[in-house]
C-alpha cells in the first residue's frame, strides 16, 4: 500500500497544481492525512504551496521538481533567474 506522501508525490509529478480537496479525492486518503503529508513534503522542499490564481483565499500545491515551462523544473528555473540577475549586476559593475 502506498503512503500518502508517495501518492501525493506521484500525483504532483506531472506538473499540475491541485487544491487539497482534489488531492484528497484523487489519492483516497483522509484530509488530515493529506494535510500532514503536504506539510512534510513542503518542509523537505519537494512540494510548493502557492495562492490559487482563481481564488486568492485558497491555495494549490505543486511539485518543486515537476517540469514547468519548456520542461524545466521549478528549481532550475529559479536558479536560472538568480544567475541572470547576478550576470546583470556584474555587467552593471563592469560597465
Amino acid at each position: 500500500m502506498k503512503t500518502a506522501s508517495k501518492a501525493i508525490t506521484e500525483l504532483l509529478s506531472h506538473g499540475m497544481a491541485y487544491r487539497i480537496e482534489k488531492i484528497v479525492e484523487k489519492t483516497g486518503f483522509k484530509k488530515s492525512t493529506v494535510s500532514s503529508a503536504l506539510r512534510e513534503l513542503q518542509a523537505a522542499g519537494l512540494v510548493v504551496k502557492e495562492k490559487d490564481p482563481a481564488f486568492s483565499y485558497r491555495y494549490v500545491y505543486l511539485s518543486a521538481n515537476a517540469p514547468q515551462g519548456f520542461g524545466i523544473s521549478r528549481r532550475l528555473c529559479e536558479l536560472n533567474n538568480i544567475l541572470r540577475e547576478l550576470r546583470r549586476e556584474k555587467n552593471m559593475v563592469h560597465a
